[in-house]
């Protein structure tokens, strides 16, 4: 950009050098997955989520506009009715997207006509049989933006088959933020507040933190394999929001300070 500046009818042209902001996967790439409501890669050309509306079942992707959730053709598609989210886009470029084809348990972005949101920003609201299924991958490293809406069932954001990864809840030893590899780690603290979720498996135990906090270690841990964002089964389910889960292959420990940044600067969690 060049701009002209003139002072007493002496005029001068200066050169001016806009730099986006980085994206996160930019500078912090190598992830499995990466599902968010925000762009995280200037390399991916998809879209975010695909939605189905309530008055006719019609469904249609959205993208971006700004590197944020095409909102304005969101709500053009949904109109006045509710909007859900039949798939999830995986902007990790491994094409791993989160889906579900049966209506009746598909999250929700759009009540009637209007954007949910969670600290002024895209949510999507998971509740009860609510899923989203994807590929199975054995998380490292794990980022994780949500937030629980009560505390009266478990509160599993993501899992496999008889492990997950919880928010909160209401078995023994559920205190907060923790995963369940077959014994409950939790970190204390438990409230429905939104938070950041750490969780790194070090190839012996689970490593967990939330909003930038340092991290708690939990001794003789087993690391385990996903594939749901959502319900497990009938009590083993999120009641809450998610907005952003990304899951690295591989230890991101030395890059956990400045990646928790870039996640609260857009979400201002802590």
């Amino acid at each position: 950009h060049v701009v002209t500046y003139t002072v007493d009818g002496v005029s001068a042209d200066f050169s001016l050098s806009v730099t986006a902001a980085s994206l996160l996967l930019d500078t912090y790439s190598g992830a499995d997955v990466a599902f968010s409501l925000r762009k995280l890669s200037s390399t991916y050309s998809g879209s975010v989520i695909r939605v189905r509306r309530s008055n006719d079942n019609s469904e249609q992707d959205i993208g971006f506009t700004n590197n944020l959730l095409d909102t304005a053709s969101l709500t053009s598609f949904v109109g006045s009715n509710d909007g859900f989210v039949t798939k999830w886009y995986d902007q990790s470029g491994n094409a791993n997207d989160s889906a579900q084809v049966t209506a009746t348990r598909q999250p929700q972005i759009v009540t009637g006509g209007v954007l949910q949101t969670n600290n002024t920003k895209p949510s999507m609201s998971v509740t009860g049989s609510d899923s989203l299924i994807f590929s199975t991958i054995t998380p490292v490293t794990t980022f994780s933006v949500a937030k629980i809406d009560n505390l009266t069932t478990v509160n599993y954001i993501f899992f496999g088959s008889t492990q997950g990864y919880f928010y909160g809840g209401t078995f023994s030893g559920i205190d907060g933020i923790g995963i369940f590899d077959g014994a409950i780690k939790s970190l204390t603290g438990e409230d429905t507040n939104t938070h950041l979720g750490y969780f790194n498996y070090n190839g012996t135990n689970f490593q967990i933190a939330k909003d930038g906090n340092s991290i708690t270690d939990f001794s003789n841990g087993s690391n385990f394999s996903i594939f749901s964002l959502g319900r497990r089964i009938n009590n083993l389910t999120l009641g809450g929001q998610l907005q952003e889960v990304v899951i690295y292959p591989n230890t991101q420990s030395s890059n956990k300070s400045n990646i928790e940044t870039n996640i609260n600067n857009f979400y201002t969690i802590f």
